[in-house]
């Protein structure tokens, strides 16, 4: 549904409970130590923190490691890295990140996927947890 603390700023507070997200608190402690220290350093200058602000690092990531993997910044040279598994993951903001996943909806090995998070809407706040 997109960012969990965006979602349940947006629900009446009798009515945020019994949602389940299948995305992570990024404001939970049980966070990534690099969302933690992601998240103190951007919330330091005043502004939020929310899911939206981990999509640029992760996509660097993501290239800087693959590229790293191929030894090229060929982008024919990077896609062959992936393909062969060569490059096989990165290290992601939820941890590590693999490529080839969904080919039967992309055709390819170029989207990766990181550990599954579930956040839980209750009465008493918002539950994080990871997903194995």
């Amino acid at each position: 549904m997109g960012d969990t603390n965006v979602i349940n700023a947006m629900l009446t507070p009798e009515f945020a409970y019994d949602v389940r997200n299948a995305m992570p608190d990024v404001h939970s402690d049980g966070m990534t130590p690099r969302v933690q220290n992601l998240r103190e350093k951007v919330q330091a200058t005043g502004a939020s923190f929310e899911l939206d602000s981990l999509h640029l690092l992760d996509a660097c990531s993501a290239i800087i490691e693959a590229i790293e993997a191929a030894q090229s910044v060929d982008p024919q040279d990077v896609i062959a890295a992936i393909d062969s598994g060569v490059a096989a993951g990165f290290e992601g903001s939820y941890g590590p990140a693999h490529w080839g996943a969904y080919p039967e909806v992309y055709g390819n090995k170029h989207c990766a996927e990181h550990q599954m998070a579930m956040s839980t809407f209750t009465p008493e706040g918002i539950e994080f947890e990871w997903v194995e």
